[in-house]
Order: structure tokens, then sequence, then C-alpha cells
């Protein structure tokens, strides 16, 4: 039985509420503090480590969590940063020594299973578990997501700093549909989440965005920013590549000063640019498919 069958096995023995509360999800966990193995060692012979064991056996009435067995272990799900401090209640459980052992060899075999996964995801493979298609995707700063920048700068300071709402932006604003790529590199961001999107996680967004001080600097020329940011499922990795001021990413022929007065010149001048960008994109592809037509011929 490999890993992943032996940690199916031990959730499917046991219950949902007792599965979350023996071996809760990660973003469940408070902050859990590092502890070398010569200072564990110390502390599980300590009389305040016998105390608290003996405590949550007894608060447990010396039953594993997991399978139901006599319990004669007791399991941390988080370590605090000062040894001997833990809650009964909050941090330890009660296990059998079996399943103790099966959770900590499925953690690391789990872990390391995750390691090699992501060190592999950025040339790309088929996930191991669902066969879908991973890889890490270099997303650079480029020129839409700079004006789009630039725009909703030039909004948040002209509404008296209220959240910008995106869906009523200029109709060039709405062609780009990259301003939400900028949270990656923490320029913008939108309103914390509400009960009501935790009940439905699936609820779109409502568009409000805001730019960050950094965002603001950046927008400013004050302040560079890496020019690549590694995207792995709308998660920031890291970055890579020099960095590039706002100027950096806008092509030749893009007037800085002009974007950031956005009067109604402004709006039709980059609503002809953008088609005319368009219109140059779709030429070149046409054109790479006729070549690839006359090729095949």
């Amino acid at each position: 039985m490999n890993a992943l069958e032996q940690y199916r096995a031990i959730r499917a023995r046991s219950t949902s509420d007792v599965v979350d509360s023996v071996l809760p999800e990660p973003k469940d966990v408070k902050e859990s503090f590092y502890h070398s193995s010569e200072e564990l060692e110390e502390y599980r012979r300590s009389d305040r480590w016998q105390e608290l064991r003996l405590a949550r056996l007894e608060f447990d009435g010396r039953r594993c969590l997991l399978c139901n067995g006599v319990a004669n272990t007791v399991h941390h799900v988080c370590y605090p940063e000062e040894l001997g401090t833990e809650s009964v209640e909050e941090d330890l459980r009660s296990m059998c020594g079996d399943c103790h052992y099966r959770h900590h060899a499925d953690s690391i075999k789990l872990r390391k299973l995750k390691e090699r996964f992501l060190r592999l995801v950025p040339k790309g493979l088929n996930c191991w578990l669902c066969g879908k298609w991973n890889h890490v995707d270099s997303r650079p700063l480029n020129w839409k997501m700079a004006i789009s920048l630039l725009w909703i700068v030039r909004e948040y300071e002209s509404n008296g700093e209220e959240w910008v709402y995106c869906p009523d932006g200029p109709q060039w604003f709405q062609r780009t549909k990259q301003h939400p790529t900028l949270k990656h590199w923490g320029l913008i961001e939108r309103p914390a989440k509400n009960a009501d999107s935790e009940q439905n996680p699936k609820k779109k967004h409502s568009g409000f965005w805001r730019p960050t001080e950094k965002g603001i600097q950046f927008a400013q020329g004050r302040i560079s920013v890496p020019e690549r940011a590694l995207i792995y499922k709308d998660e920031c990795l890291g970055f890579e590549g020099e960095d590039v001021l706002i100027h950096g990413p806008l092509p030749p022929g893009f007037d800085y000063e002009k974007i950031m007065n956005f009067d109604g010149t402004t709006t039709d001048w980059l609503e002809g640019v953008l088609l005319h960008k368009e219109r140059e994109k779709k030429m070149k592809k046409l054109k790479k498919a006729q070549n690839a037509s006359t090729t095949d011929t």
C-alpha cells in the first residue's frame, strides 16, 4: 500500500468531523513553530510534557480519535513557540501508536511527493492524481497591464480613494481584461472576503479593485517591480527577470503623461491603439497559417 492509499485508508476509517479535528487542513491550523529534534527529545522527557500528555489522554477517554482504539500516544497538531505552553484542547490529539505512525509516515511521503511535483511543474506535467496538465506560467508585466493600472490609479485618486468598480471602465479597459493579473505583483487588491463569499466560493467577484501603495508608487514611476511573475493555479510562486519601471512595458509611441490625464482624447487614442494592435495580431496569425499551408502543399 503506497502513501496515498494509506492516507485515504486512515481517513476512510473515520468520520469527517473527527478527521478534520485530528488531521485538519493546513489553512485551519494556526502557526506552528520549528523546534530541533534535540529540543523535542528533551521536552518529551520533561514532567511538563507528561502532565499535558496525560491531560489530553484523559480528555479523550484514552480513545484514539481516528480508529477509536486504545490511545497510548498524543499527537501535536502544531507546536507553540515555547514548548510546554500547548493548549490541551486545541494543540493535542490522542491517537494509538499505529495511527500516529501512519499519519507521520503518510505526511512525510505526501510532502515529498508535493515537493517533487512542484519541482517538475515548471517544465509541465500531468497531475499524478487527476491527470490534468499543470505548468508554471511565467507571466510578463505587459503594456495592457500597465495602462490598466494607470487607469485604476487615476480613478482611485479622482473618486476620493474609494474602491474602483472596474466593470464600469471604458471600452478599451474592458477589452484588455488583464488588470486582475496585477494582484500577483501586489499592485492592486480587492475587498476582503465576507461571509457571503465564504459560503458561496464559486460566486464571481464583485468587480471592485483599488491600487495598493506599491501600485501607486509603481504607476508614478517611483519604484520598479520584477519583469515576470511565476504563477501556478492563480498563486504567485516567485518572480524572475530584471526589475522594470512603469515605462518599461509601454511600447514605443505611448505617451505616459497623456495616459495619466485620461481625458476624452486619451480614451479615443487608446481605443485606436488597441484596435491597431489586435489587427496586427490577427494579420500575424493569418500570415503564419498561410505559410504553414504553403509548406504542407
